[in-house]
């Protein structure tokens, strides 16, 4: 699985893609400057419901990394399972 590790690479990837600034990403991920900032220095790392986002926008924008199927048929955002089986 990706680990958390790979967090502050995808925020930077995402902001290249998109040509975003952090304050913009951060308006577009419903946080502050500060905490994306923190995160893409590898300060603190995001929440659950902040790694989900993270890995929607990811593949948005076509990033990998971010969300994986194990292979215990469960998914994972950027390591973490995320709870309920969602793959047969």
């Amino acid at each position: 699985m990706t680990s958390v590790e790979a967090i502050p690479g995808a925020l930077r990837a995402i902001r290249a893609s998109l040509d975003l600034t952090q304050e913009q990403l951060a308006e577009r991920l419903g946080v502050s400057f500060a905490t994306v900032n923190r995160w893409e220095g590898g300060a603190t790392r995001p929440q659950k419901a902040a790694r989900l986002a993270i890995a929607a926008l990811a593949a948005e924008v076509g990033v990998g990394g971010g969300a994986q199927v194990g292979r215990d048929r469960r998914m994972y955002v950027f390591g973490y399972r995320v709870p309920g089986r969602f793959f047969q």
